[in-house]
Parts: structure tokens; sequence; C-alpha cells
């Protein structure tokens, strides 16, 4: 039994339906195709969602450390340069310009 104000259209209140009905009702009567988007073990999936991410990132990531240490090499080397060029009175550094080089780099 029912109670009178609900339609006949709600299987829950005693209408009996068969299970090919309750499929084409939850599932709005549109196919879904459901193995092709959670195989995770095909390749398509394998290439867009895993394989490509992970080449990107690894060329990024060795682009990244070959900049960094060419920079740091090249930091390091006008350091030594700077340092060899003083010992041989090139130039002249002293703690006053080292400061104002300083104060004028952070500001």
């Amino acid at each position: 039994m029912h109670p009178p104000d609900l339609p006949d259209a709600y299987p829950a209140y005693g209408t009996i339906q068969s299970s090919q009905q309750r499929k084409l009702r939850t599932m709005n009567t549109h196919p879904v195709d459901a193995a092709s988007s959670t195989d995770i073990f095909s390749s398509a999936f394998l290439l867009g969602n895993v394989g490509a991410p992970f080449v990107i990132g690894l060329a990024v990531g060795y682009f990244a450390k070959k900049m960094l240490r060419t920079a740091l090499f090249l930091g390091g080397a006008t350091i030594a340069l700077l340092f060899v060029a003083e010992y041989y009175d090139i130039i002249d550094i002293t703690d006053e310009k080292l400061q104002h080089v300083a104060s004028v780099a952070t500001e």
C-alpha cells in the first residue's frame, strides 16, 4: 500500500517493476560507457595520464638542474676571477666597496 497523494511512479511504495525498467530509469535512458573511462591499464589512459606528464616532468627537472649548476658555476668562477684580479693588483676590493655593493643590491 502507498499513500494516496503519491503517484504510482514511485517504486518504493509498492509498485513492482522489472529490473530493465529500473535500469532505464536510473540511467536516464542514456547508454553508459563505463569500461573505457575506468580502464586504467589501457595504453591510451596510461600514455595521456601517466606517461606524458612523467616525461615532461623529467625534461623540466633535467633542464632546471643543468641551469642551476651552470649559474652556480658561473657565480663561483666570477668570485674566483675577482680574487685572482685582486691578488695581481688589477682591481682593488675593500670592505667599504663590498658593503656599498651589497646595500645597493638589496635596495
